[in-house]
C-alpha cells in the first residue's frame, strides 16, 4: 500500500504549468499608520518533493520547477475579507539562481491579518476576489505548460495579531502533475552466443614438436612425461579463445505527443478534508508535443474515471544490433596419446585450474551490425485520475517482430527444353 496525501498534507514535487499572473499592491491605500501594521519577513518555499504513485520514493523538483515568476499574496481578516495584497515581483527576491526560496523582508502586515494566501505562476488575475470564500471557488488555467512556470499555492494562518519582526514561512504546494513516460523494449533475444573455443596449440602440433625435439622452443611452458605406450604433454597457462555475440534491440525516440492533458483546474484552495473533490474539468484536447529527450509532460489533475483520459504517442526507430567481443579462458591442459600409433590426435585432453571466466573481455567491441525495423508499442498505457503530488512513471512496452527474407529458386522447363531460372522473394 502507498500513502495517499491530500492537497494540504503533502508537497508535490512535480513540474507544472505556466501562466503569468499579476497581483496588485495594496488596493486599500498606503500603510502609513504604524499602529495598524506589523513589520515581518515572509519566506516562500517551493522546495517540493514528488511522491511516486507506488513505493514511497521521493524525487526532488528541478531548479526550473522551483521557479516563481509571478504571484498573488492576499491577506484576509478573521471574517475572510480581503484587507491587503502585495505584488510579488516588487517585494520578493530569490535567494540564489536555483534556490527554491523567495523572501521579502520588512513587509507591513495589517494587524488584523489572520490568513495569508499565496498563489504563484497563475495565468488568471485574482485581484477581483475580495473574500476568502470567493477565492476558494476560483479556477486557474494554462495556455501551455512549462517547467519553470508551475502553479503553486500556500496558506498561513494566524491565531492572533502577527508578531513584529518575525519571519514567517509558507510552503508552496504545486497544482500540476508531472508525468514521466518511459519506453521499454522487450529484448527477448538478448542472450550471449559463444562460439567454439580456439585452442592455443592443437594436439597434432604438440605431437609434432615433441617428435622432432622442438617442444620446448615452441611451447615453453609445456612438459612431457613418457610411459611405456603413451606420452602426456602438460601445458601451463594454456589459452583458449572464443567470440561472444550479444544481440540487442534499441528504440530511438523521434517524437512524442500527448492528448487530453488537462489545462484547467478548479482545485485551487478547495476542501482539504475527507470531502476533497477531484478536479471537475475533463476537456478533450488535441495533441501537443512534449519533450521526447526526457519524455516528460505536465497536466492538471483529472477526476478519476474521466471520459477523456490522458494518452500519449511515442514514435521512433527500433534497431537490432549485434555486438561481439573476445573472450579467453586460461587453464592447465594435458594431452595424452598412444605412442605406438602416433597420429597426432590425443586420446584425451583435460583442462583444469581455470583462471578466467568465460565472457571476460580482452578487447573492446570489435564489430556491430545494425538493422532498422518498423516499431509499434503493443502494450500502450493511458493515464486517468492524476492526483496532485504524484509523479507517474508510465511505461509502454515495445515487442519487436522481425521478418525473414526467403528466396525460392525453381526451374521451368519449356517444351523446347530451355531452362528458365526465376527468383521469388
Amino acid at each position: 500500500m502507498y500513502k495517499v496525501f491530500t492537497l494540504k498534507s503533502f508537497i508535490l514535487g512535480l513540474p507544472v504549468l505556466l501562466g503569468i499572473f499579476s497581483a496588485c499592491t495594496s488596493e486599500y491605500g498606503p500603510l502609513d499608520d504604524d499602529a495598524a501594521t506589523t513589520t515581518a519577513t515572509l519566506v516562500l518555499s517551493s522546495a517540493s518533493n514528488a511522491s511516486t504513485k507506488a513505493g514511497e520514493e521521493y524525487v526532488s523538483a528541478s531548479a526550473a520547477e522551483r521557479t516563481i515568476n509571478s504571484g498573488y499574496i492576499g491577506c484576509f481578516d478573521v471574517n475572510g475579507a480581503l484587507i491587503q495584497t502585495f505584488d510579488f515581483k516588487s517585494n520578493f527576491v530569490r535567494k540564489s539562481d536555483d534556490s527554491p526560496v523567495y523572501e521579502s523582508s520588512s513587509l507591513k502586515l495589517k494587524r488584523d491579518t489572520r490568513r495569508i494566501v499565496v498563489i504563484v505562476n497563475c495565468s488568471e488575475n485574482l485581484t477581483g476576489y475580495t473574500t476568502y470564500s470567493q477565492l476558494k471557488k476560483a479556477a486557474i488555467s494554462a495556455s501551455s505548460f512549462s517547467a519553470d512556470n508551475i502553479a503553486k499555492i500556500g496558506e498561513l494562518l494566524f491565531t492572533s495579531t502577527p508578531e513584529a519582526n518575525k519571519t514567517y514561512n509558507i510552503d508552496l504546494t504545486q497544482l500540476v502533475a508531472r508525468v514521466d513516460v518511459a519506453i521499454k523494449v522487450n529484448n527477448t533475444i538478448a542472450k550471449n552466443v559463444i562460439s567454439a573455443f580456439i585452442p592455443q596449440y592443437t594436439a597434432s602440433q604438440l605431437a609434432s614438436w615433441y617428435t622432432n625435439g622442438t617442444l620446448s622452443s615452441n611451447a615453453p611452458t609445456a612438459t612431457a612425461v613418457e610411459s611405456a605406450n603413451s606420452v602426456t604433454i602438460t601445458v601451463n597457462d594454456f589459452i583458449r579463445k572464443a567470440t561472444i555475440s550479444t544481440p540487442s534491440w534499441v528504440f530511438d525516440i523521434t517524437s512524442s505527443k500527448v492528448y487530453n492533458a488537462n489545462g484547467k483546474s478548479d482545485v485551487l484552495l478547495g476542501d482539504y478534508g475527507s470531502n476533497y473533490d477531484y478536479n471537475d474539468y475533463d476537456i478533450a484536447q488535441s495533441e501537443q508535443a512534449f519533450s521526447w529527450e526526457n519524455s516528460t509532460f505536465y497536466t492538471f489533475e483529472k477526476k478519476s474515471g474521466t471520459s477523456s483520459p490522458i494518452s500519449f504517442k511515442v514514435t521512433g526507430d527500433l534497431k537490432y544490433s549485434v555486438a561481439t567481443k573476445d573472450s579467453t579462458v586460461t587453464s592447465t591442459a594435458s594431452f595424452t596419446w598412444n605412442t605406438t600409433t602416433p597420429s597426432g590426435d590425443a586420446d584425451a585432453v583435460t583442462y583444469s585450474n581455470t583462471k578466467s571466466a568465460v565472457g571476460e573481455s580482452t578487447s573492446s567491441v570489435k564489430n556491430t551490425t545494425t538493422k532498422t525495423f518498423g516499431a509499434k508499442i503493443t502494450d500502450g498505457s493511458t493515464t486517468s485520475g492524476l492526483i496532485h503530488g504524484y509523479l507517474y512513471d508510465v511505461t509502454g512496452i515495445i515487442t519487436p517482430v522481425s521478418a525473414t527474407d526467403v528466396t525460392i529458386n525453381w526451374s521451368i522447363i519449356s517444351a523446347d527444353n530451355i531452362t528458365v531460372n526465376a527468383t521469388f522473394k
